[in-house]
């Protein structure tokens, strides 16, 4: 959780800056957790899924645009 509460620190200092998490946890607890102030601007990204450059730059282009983009989570 070290990386949810760095992007909330972040966020709460500036709110307007997107921030991508990159985690290796595939559950939805972690996701839902960098949402609990807002959906305008986190990613949460899983690092076994960052080798296709064309998709992490769309992501970091929706991050910047202030909307959200969350990997494909595992769900129980």
């Amino acid at each position: 959780m070290e990386g949810i509460r760095a992007a909330h620190a972040i966020r709460a200092r500036w709110p307007d800056v997107g921030v991508v998490v990159l985690s290796q946890h595939a559950d939805e607890a972690y996701a839902f957790e960098l949402l609990r102030d807002g959906t305008a601007g986190p990613a949460y990204l899983l690092k076994d899924r960052v080798g296709d450059l064309d998709e992490r730059l769309r992501d970091l282009r929706e991050v910047r645009s202030g909307r959200s983009v969350m990997d494909c989570l595992d769900t129980p």
